[in-house]
Formats: C-alpha cells, structure tokens, sequence
C-alpha cells in the first residue's frame, strides 16, 4: 500500500470527492442538477488545489461514460460544463473576470444556437417554429404542474391562454435563455471569488455597453418584427449586466459601511427575489457608467483627519 503524507491525503480525498461529483452529473444528472451547475467552479477550484495531477485529465475521466447509451447525453452535457470551467479558469488567470463569465456563456448559447438549427432542419421548419415547440412543451409541463396546485378554473384559463403566452414568450425566448446562462456563470464566478480574491464589487462593464442599450431601445420600439424581436432580446441581456454592475455597486458601499456578513445576505436574497428590487439595481447600474457611484461611497482611510 502507498502511504502518503499529511499534505497528500487531503488532495487525494479532494480528488475522489471532486472525481464522484462529476460522476454524479453523468450518471444522475436530473437528480444532481445543482451539482452539475457548479462544474464550473468547482473545476476551478479542484485546478487550483490539484498540483500532483493534471486537473483537466482527472475531470476528463467520468467522459468514458459516455460509450454506455443511456449515459451519451448527460456525458455531454458535463462535457460542455467541463469545458466552460477550462475557460473560466484560464480568463481568471488572465485577470478578466468578465470574460470568465462571458465566454463560456457565448460557448453554451452557441450550442443551443446550434441545436435549434440541427432540430429545425430535421423537422423541416424554421428556426423560430422549433422554440415556439419547446416554448409550447414548457408551458404544457407548467400547466401539468399547476393542476396540483390550482384552481381547476384557473389551470383551465391558464391552458387557454397558452396560445397567446406561447407566441408572446418565443419572442424572448432567446433572451431569456442567454440570461439564465450568463446568471449561472455569474454564480459560478462568485463561488469561487473567495479563492481567487478576486475583488468584484470593484467590477464594471465597459463604458460603449450603453451604445448597445440605446440601440437595443430604439430597436424594441419599432413595428419590424425581426428588429423589434432583436431588440428586446439585446435589451434582456444588457439589463442584466447592468444588474451584475449594480449589485457590485450594492456589495461595495456595505463592505465599505462595515456590514456584518448576515445582513449582507439578506439583502442580496430581498434583491433576486424581487422584481421591482432587481429593476432599481439594473437602474443604478446603469448611471453608474456616467456618476461613477463607488467613488462617492468610498470612506475615507482610517488615518485621514485624526
């Protein structure tokens, strides 16, 4: 038997550990769905802890699972996930975390991009007809769900109302998507800020972003269906950066005030959890770009006037 030193076991227990959690995702992937969405971070995090063995070889292993069938698609489903990880991890090297967030995002909704026009040309309609599919197949599972729960006048109205909703939502269906990615790998880049120090409430989107939201307005105003449809998509995702930069705004004025850490967390929940909250956010994100808001917030050091 092998012995090792103390400063060996760990990495050894850390990789077995790390090694069954993406294992998990193969095998179960419904059932370890939140682990899966972690892979990101926690290939980051096993990269920088693993100095015996090459992390991208050991989080490659649970891939020869993909030659059982029932097993191909969640293998490469954790395969994307692997590869996002691989990418974040180098752009936070580089030092840009906005690129950790962004390219694997791009990376992902370049492959369902993908997958919609292989669908498509399958079935032989557009591009469009096929999300108003899955738009459809969404709402009819929400429906299902809502019988246990609601009125059997309301579900019913509900299912009537499907038709409308379905056309409504394929609209933005692409803009949805592409913000619940890019949320994701936000989360991802924060679970692992703490690791890496990486200082995001200092964190802000380039200046020429409000050129992108302002013709993404004019464009959502407009009767053109394609342009209007474009607009409001683009207008879904720079809201949501705008978000990002926010919260980061949000983040530093209570670390500068000295918050403890419990109410910091409250309020970040009180903020996601609620709409009209996460506007006003997206908002002071936004006029950030031109009052630059950290700066009036920052108190002055400790030594200054005493």
């Amino acid at each position: 038997m092998p012995r090792f030193s103390r400063g060996e076991r760990p990495l050894w227990i850390f990789t077995g550990v790390f090694l069954m959690m993406c294992s998990l995702v193969v095998v179960t992937l419904p059932h370890a769905l939140p682990i899966a969405v972690c892979i990101p971070a926690l290939y980051c995090v096993f990269s920088d802890k693993s100095t015996r063995f090459p992390a991208l070889g050991i989080a490659a292993l649970p891939l020869v699972l993909i030659a059982v069938p029932q097993f191909f698609a969640s293998g490469l489903i954790y395969a994307c996930l692997l590869v996002c990880g691989v990418i974040m991890c180098r752009c936070i090297r580089m030092g840009y975390p906005g690129l950790a967030v962004c390219l694997p995002s791009v990376f992902i909704f370049a492959l369902l991009f993908v997958n919609v026009l292989i669908t498509a040309s399958h079935q032989d309609i557009g591009s469009g007809e096929v999300i108003r599919l899955w738009v459809g197949e969404i709402l009819n599972e929400a429906a299902f769900m809502y019988e246990g729960v609601m009125p059997a006048g309301d579900v019913h109205e509900f299912r009537m109302n499907i038709p409308a909703l379905k056309s409504r939502i394929a609209t933005v269906f692409p803009g949805m998507v592409a913000t619940t990615v890019v949320f994701l790998m936000w989360l991802n880049l924060l679970i692992i800020s703490r690791s890496r120090n990486l200082r995001l409430v200092h964190w802000r989107c380039p200046d020429w972003v409000v050129a992108i939201f302002i013709l993404s307005g004019v464009c959502s105003l407009l009767s053109h269906d394609v342009l209007r449809g474009a607009g409001l998509n683009l207008l879904i995702l720079v809201i949501q950066i705008y978000f990002f930069q926010g919260i980061a705004i949000v983040s530093f004025f209570m670390t500068e005030h000295g918050w403890i850490r419990i109410i910091r967390w409250a309020l970040y929940i009180l903020i996601v959890t609620q709409v009209y909250i996460m506007v006003a956010v997206s908002v002071l994100g936004l006029f950030d770009t031109w009052f630059n808001f950290r700066d009036k917030i920052r108190t002055a050091p400790k030594g200054d006037g005493q």
